[in-house]
């Protein structure tokens, strides 16, 4: 099965309710779109944190696999999720 790399650049709500930037790298098993829905799961987080992809979607190819990188929006909906991602699929940075 393709797997793509998944770049999102957004701000998240921490524990104590600020906003933090913050980039999100996942690999999923759709192509993705602007728009699109992403619901990652976290061990150490005090609830799933969704994403929306907010502007259209830059790619990168490789041997590999597809590099995608876009900007994301926190949002509440749980509606129209396009893949739940394990926090083992996924990792954050600064």
């Amino acid at each position: 099965m393709r797997t793509y790399l998944l770049n999102i650049r957004c701000e998240l709500l921490n524990e104590a309710g600020v906003l933090v930037a913050r980039t999100l790298k996942a690999t999923v098993h759709e192509e993705p779109h602007k728009a699109d829905i992403y619901m990652f799961i976290m061990d150490h987080h005090f609830k799933p944190v969704i994403i929306q992809l907010v502007n259209e979607v830059r790619s990168r190819n490789d041997f590999l696999r597809e590099e995608f990188f876009c900007e994301g929006e926190e949002i509440d909906e749980t509606e129209n999720i396009r893949e739940v991602v394990p926090q083992a699929a996924f990792t954050i940075t600064d």
